[in-house]
């Protein structure tokens, strides 16, 4: 039986089928026996009047029984002769009465067997993504088509999981997103507000010098440029969340070369240890994010350490970037917020630094199915990218 439900559907509706003839073909076959055992039983009742034949030796010694053989008709009583008639409409009648009879009984078996447990599990499903509830899962052991569907169908709800998932996320994340821009707009605007204030109260003030009013166009100006970087620096996070992850083959070498030549740029001060441990002859990634984060994760770097900064770059399912550096670390507070766009420490509040570097290298791990960790070492802080390769 735990064979049968392995079989495919096809053949599993041949086997009822030719099992159903069988049966069929065997009730017909015991039902005329009976038929024509019952008519035995009434001519036997009946005499039968004629001549006897019987077949003899050259001795002239009968060979056998004799037969008779009349030329009249047997006459049967009206009883008998209704009986008669019955069995001749059983005899007629049992040939399609026990074919369709099986044939409907193995349907139902067939249906019971191989479809209605399946057929029950695909309509929970529709019912559940109608309700826009995807919090479930499919399993149906049966190696089958149905089998095989149901695996589709559950292969689809996890794409749409996923899908709705990540569109929850980005609408989060975006909410998060313009509550910090809003944020960060309030002290330039404040400041600028301040300011034209104080021209618009001293203007007619004579000793409200020439050299306070430049002091003062200054630092709104300051304000301003403040102002178009973090307008440039929505504008850019907006578009690496829209942004398609574009997966080329580059040669180990090329990769190489280009991580060397970006450390080389930035570490005027000669802090960094590089090491590199790519097995693959080719990446199959998307290589100018990759440098994007790399770069991103290397100022940060720069920017903390006192004297050291080691770099560790290797592969095997994936792509793993690990920065070290011997500064300060992060407390447990940025820990949570320093990937949140927008977010400065303490000891860095410059105008210069915007804080989305290290949000920016976390959407691009996770468009890369990998992750950005932060944590803290003994002496300094570790990052570590993953890109899955």
């Amino acid at each position: 039986m735990e064979n049968l439900k392995h079989l495919s559907i096809k053949k599993t509706a041949m086997l009822f089928m030719v099992i159903a003839l069988i049966v069929a073909t065997c009730l017909v076959a015991i039902t005329n026996l009976v038929v024509e055992m019952i008519r035995s039983d009434i001519y036997i009742a009946y005499a039968i009047d004629g001549e006897k034949f019987y077949l003899t030796t050259d001795t002239g010694d009968q060979l056998g029984n004799d037969v008779v053989l009349s030329s009249k008709g047997t006459t049967f009583s009206k009883v008998d002769n209704r009986e008669m008639t019955t069995l001749n409409i059983i005899s007629f009648a049992s040939i399609p009465f026990f074919f369709i009879v099986c044939i409907v009984i193995a349907a139902l078996l067939f249906f019971r067997l191989k479809l209605q447990k399946p057929l029950t599990i695909l309509e929970y499903a529709t019912k559940q993504i109608q309700k826009q509830n995807l919090d479930f899962e499919l399993s149906y052991p049966i190696r089958d088509e149905m089998g095989q569907i149901i695996t589709s169908f559950e292969d689809m709800r996890q794409a749409l999981e996923k899908n709705h998932y990540e569109l929850w996320r980005t609408s989060e994340e975006r909410k998060r997103l313009n509550a910090a821009f809003a944020h960060e707009l309030r002290t330039p605007l404040t400041v600028l507000k301040g300011h034209i204030e104080f021209v618009a109260e001293h203007a007619e003030d004579t000793r409200f010098t020439k050299e306070k009013l430049q002091s003062n166009s200054k630092i709104m100006h300051q304000q301003i440029k403040r102002l178009e970087n973090y307008v440039d620096s929505m504008y850019g996070i907006q578009k690496l969340e829209n942004l398609k992850i574009i997966e080329n083959k580059v040669f180990k070498n090329d990769f190489e070369q280009a991580i060397r030549e970006i450390t080389r740029l930035l570490d005027v001060k000669q802090m960094v240890h590089l090491e590199m441990r790519v097995t693959e002859e080719e990446l199959n990634v998307d290589f100018p994010a990759i440098m994007q984060v790399y770069e991103n994760l290397l100022s940060n770097a720069l920017r903390y350490a006192h004297s050291n900064i080691t770099i560790h770059i290797s592969t095997n399912t994936e792509l793993l970037i690990q920065i070290t550096d011997d500064g300060k670390g992060f407390t447990t507070t940025e820990i949570k917020h320093v990937t949140k766009p927008f977010y400065r420490t303490e000891k860095d509040q410059s105008m210069q630094h915007l804080g989305i570097g290290l949000y920016i290298s976390k959407l691009i791990c996770e468009k890369h199915s990998g992750r950005l960790i932060i944590q803290n070492l003994e002496n300094g802080a570790d990052i570590q990218a993953s890109f899955k390769l």
